[in-house]
């Protein structure tokens, strides 16, 4: 099992919280001159990586007309995002926009795994659900919940001058001309307002008080040139506002008499069924090539694959008929990075146009090379401990961020009885199951429950230990009390002797049963005395037989007694005494070292399944089918 594989890991991660403790209370004063330059593994997606095939592939999608949505398949972690940015980078002359929608599980052994594929076109499996799918409020506010993350992301990521009648605007900084422009017009506008509607007063105003700098605007012409002056300013900010109100709806509702007219309509409905047209046009004045949807499977709903063909096909229908305008004609492509399990066999192939398979780059078959190659400069680090671990690890993100983790609390525990293998082995675990490694902290979880019951298992241990003991103490004093000390004796307890003569002399002739019993083993002149019966005056005649010796002792060896006798009998004679007495003594030197040998030993198979039942989340999490 993974937690008694990682042997000692438990008082790593015991040792390591009361270093954190103790560290945090002490004042280290002293500088540290010599600091090494540690590299980190980014665990994002790289742009460097070998395209081959794929560069084929991808290529193809762009160039062929009739190819409009296509899945890059693969398991999280196959490296699809490495590959499209890689491409991305070779075809800077190609415009990409990427939506990445995240939902991740928060509960520690969930499993973003579906369980049931999604069918889109026929309906098929859609009443089924995972696990996952129980925990959704509701499809459709799932759905609305990833239409409003689609076009937030697709808005953000436009240049906004080529979507001015977008349906919603994204914030950015004015320029400071603009602020200046109209930090002027609307004072102008209002004093040139001002100045012809109180013209006779300014007349006066300027002749009382002798202005004589000011006598040109006493003229009949400077009204002219006034009015000429307002109506441009006018016309210029009708014309903004104007714009402004096309694209952007500002005024959506007019009120008349206390009545309200709603002009542009707000409704709680899907953007897709409600915008259709908005959202078009967002789409088709993106400038995009290739619009790449990452993680939509996470969500595990089957409306928004389907929104989004249909709008695909809508999209490219418009680009085919040139009802777009402007130059829009290229067609856009819908790239899909999903697991291969999110369709059912025929709805993949209805599905998508292209569907290109991504091989893992690491899976639990090769992660080990990839673990031998991260961690090269950990000599300390024992390979076959690194093989143990590399059967838990089918992610090359995971193994970069184990990587970094190692190397930090390496680097701040800095102990030279550190070891290696178990600082390694616990920060795995903390990779692998990270909840459980947090409520270790409080005093919970899994791993707590294990290290809490130590003492328990110690104990139970020298109980059977002390039981064993008991036994063979038992067992031999029963030895040594004995009487059974020789066959003879033996033979003189069991052999069955009744009626059998001894040269026609019977048992109570003798002056002991010793000395009778000895006389029959020598098998000479044995008879047995039967009785013969006439019935003619019920008379009764005494007869004797011949019997064999090895008759008796087959007899006597056939019974269940002289079998337990014989080899009580037989374990003196061959020294189980002192065997005994040797290995009572090994046990009770066993039992005082119970707690000095490592947890894993004592802590029995029975007892490590009776605590995983008391935590479901660790044993229903993926990577514990694994042990």
């Amino acid at each position: 099992m993974f937690i008694k594989e990682v042997e000692g890991v438990g008082d790593m991660i015991n040792n390591f919280f009361l270093w954190k403790k103790l560290k945090g209370n002490t004042e280290n004063n002293e500088t540290d001159t010599k600091k090494q330059k540690y590299i980190f593994k980014s665990l994002g997606p790289v742009d460097n990586v070998e395209l081959g095939k794929y560069e084929d592939a991808l290529n193809q999608m762009i160039e062929d007309s009739s190819i409009f949505n296509v899945g890059l398949t693969g398991p999280y972690g196959a490296g699809k995002s490495s590959l499209i940015e890689s491409f991305k980078k070779k075809n800077i002359q190609k415009n990409f926009i990427h939506i990445a929608l995240g939902k991740y599980d928060t509960i520690d052994g969930g499993s973003n795994s579906l369980e049931n594929p999604i069918g889109v076109y026929e309906g098929e499996n859609l009443e089924k659900k995972s696990v996952n799918q129980q925990r959704i409020k509701s499809p459709t506010q799932d759905f609305k919940e990833i239409e409003g993350k689609i076009i937030n992301q697709l808005l953000h990521q436009v240049n906004v001058d080529n979507v001015p009648q977008a349906f919603t605007k994204v914030k950015k900084n004015n320029s400071f001309g603009k602020i200046i422009l109209w930090a002027f017009i609307v004072p102008l506008v209002l004093a040139f307002s001002v100045f012809l509607l109180r013209f006779e007063d300014w007349v006066a105003f300027v002749e009382i008080n002798n202005m004589n700098w000011l006598f040109f605007t006493v003229y009949p012409y400077s009204r002219i040139l006034i009015v000429a002056l307002l109506f441009g300013l006018i016309g210029y900010i009708t014309y903004v506002f104007g714009k402004a109100q096309i694209n952007r709806s500002l005024i959506r509702k007019i009120s008349i008499r206390g009545n309200e007219i709603e002009l542009f309509k707000n409704s709680e409905n899907s953007f897709f069924d409600e915008h259709l047209n908005e959202v078009i046009y967002l789409f088709e004045n993106s400038g995009a090539n290739v619009i790449v949807f990452e993680d939509l499977d996470r969500f595990e709903s089957p409306d928004v694959f389907r929104k989004l063909r249909e709008l695909n096909q809508l999209i490219n229908k418009r680009k085919q008929d040139d009802l777009a305008g402007q130059d829009t004609h290229r067609k856009l492509v819908f790239l899909y990075l999903i697991k291969d399990d999110i369709f059912i066999s025929k709805d993949r192939t209805k599905f998508f146009d292209l569907i290109i398979p991504v091989v893992p780059t690491v899976s639990s078959s090769n992660s080990f090379n990839k673990m031998i190659e991260i961690f090269e400069t950990s000599k300390e680090i024992d390979r076959i401990f690194l093989r143990n671990l590399s059967f838990y690890i089918d992610d090359m993100r995971l193994i970069k961020n184990i990587f970094n983790e190692y190397t930090i609390y390496n680097d701040e525990i800095n102990t030279s009885s550190l070891d290696q293998n178990k600082l390694l082995g616990m920060v795995t675990y903390k990779n692998i199951f990270p909840r459980d490694f947090s409520q270790l902290q409080y005093g919970k979880g899994f791993i707590y429950s294990v290290l809490n019951d130590k003492q328990g298992a110690f104990d139970q241990e020298k109980s059977k230990i002390n039981s064993e003991i008991s036994t063979l103490e038992s067992e031999l004093e029963a030895l040594k009390s004995s009487r059974k000390a020789s066959f003879e004796v033996l033979k003189e307890t069991h052999l069955k002797t009744e009626g059998i003569l001894v040269d026609g002399k019977s048992e109570n002739t003798y002056p002991t049963r010793m000395a009778y019993v000895r006389d029959v083993l020598k098998g000479e002149k044995l008879s047995i005395v039967q009785l013969n019966q006439y019935r003619y005056q019920d008379t009764y005649r005494k007869s004797s037989v011949t019997v064999s010796l090895d008759t008796l002792l087959k007899n006597m060896e056939a019974t269940a007694e002289y079998q337990k006798d014989k080899k009580i009998v037989e374990d003196i004679q061959n020294g189980k005494k002192e065997k005994m007495a040797a290995k009572i003594q090994d046990l009770k030197i066993k039992r005082k070292q119970v707690e000095e040998q490592p947890f894993s030993k004592v802590f029995d198979d029975n007892q490590f399944g009776r605590k995983l039942e008391e935590h479901t989340d660790i044993k229903n999490n993926d990577y514990y089918d694994l042990t």
